[in-house]
């Protein structure tokens, strides 16, 4: 940004939540407690309806490029997606999705649909319901003591991603990976206070707007770069990768799909589109992944 604007936006980090935590991230950025930064919607306590609901939302997708085509093309349809951001006081600098979610386990493998049942699984959001709905039970529990969690077996597994294997080290305390690739859709990952960005002049607002896709992309990059060590360290390990049959796997999905539409209902009932964005998003999915 200094480059291209030639000197005149300088973006002077401060590390390690020094200017708010991660749970609030989004209010605290909205009140302008830092200028830019990274946050999350899905943890502020108002708000964010769709983001708080779209966790699932592609679920067997395992094509980053292919998502955010998706998101993109129908956030341009349905201009209240873009509204949860600016509703909030944010000026989205990049969007970008996180890695398809899998499932580790403990002591059982999750080799069929019935193995589920009983398990008790760590889960964010939605997959909590997910859980709940194909026979097993969603806990929420912070990554700082899943791995000790893990360790003495007070839960069963937990919904990750692959990255976590080699960073929070699961890979060294969990036994059996099934594949899910349970994606979420895009979202905002890092922003500007909107009153900040409404106050730059023009031409620094459009280095900043030329920038967004970029931003984006360069967020996953590193996000997913961080998947195969996970991976490679599991295997490592001696963790066995699985894979459920089609037919289970479809009916993860349709479990999958059951938990969201609900969630979609529960936004309509508050005048946001939320059914017929998701049917557009499922309906893309379709025809690109064809």
């Amino acid at each position: 940004m200094a480059e291209e604007t030639n000197g005149q936006l300088i973006i002077k980090p401060y590390w390690a939540a020094a200017l708010y935590a991660s749970g609030e991230s989004a209010t605290e950025l909205g009140k302008g407690v830092a200028d830019t930064g990274d946050f999350s919607g899905a943890y502020a306590k108002t708000g964010f309806g769709f983001e708080k609901s779209a966790r699932m939302i592609f679920w067997g997708v395992d094509d980053r490029m292919m998502a955010r085509k998706i998101y993109n093309e129908v956030s341009a349809a349905y201009p209240e997606l873009e509204a949860e951001f600016t509703d909030a006081n944010i000026k989205v600098l990049a969007y970008a999705s996180v890695p398809p979610y899998q499932l580790v386990t403990v002591k059982k493998a999750v080799r069929t649909l019935a193995d589920f049942k009983g398990l008790i699984l760590k889960s964010t959001g939605d997959l909590g319901k997910l859980a709940n709905a194909v026979g097993a039970e969603g806990t929420t529990i912070g990554m700082g003591e899943t791995y000790v969690a893990f360790q003495k077996n007070t839960i069963d597994g937990g919904f990750v991603t692959d990255e976590t294997l080699k960073s929070f080290l699961f890979a060294e305390v969990v036994k059996y990976y099934t594949t899910l690739n349970i994606a979420s859709a895009p979202a905002g990952h890092w922003g500007m206070c909107l009153d900040v960005y409404n106050d730059l002049p023009p031409n620094i607002q459009k280095v900043i707007d030329d920038n967004v896709e970029w931003f984006g992309l360069k967020v996953e990059e590193l996000t997913f770069a961080a998947n195969q060590p996970g991976i490679d360290l599991a295997k490592e390990k001696g963790v066995e990768f699985i894979t459920l049959s089609p037919l289970d796997l479809a009916m993860v999905y349709a479990a999958a799909d059951t938990v969201i539409r609900e969630e979609m209902a529960a936004l309509d009932a508050q005048g946001f589109h939320g059914t017929a964005i998701y049917k557009k998003m499922r309906s893309l999915v379709e025809e690109y992944g064809s």
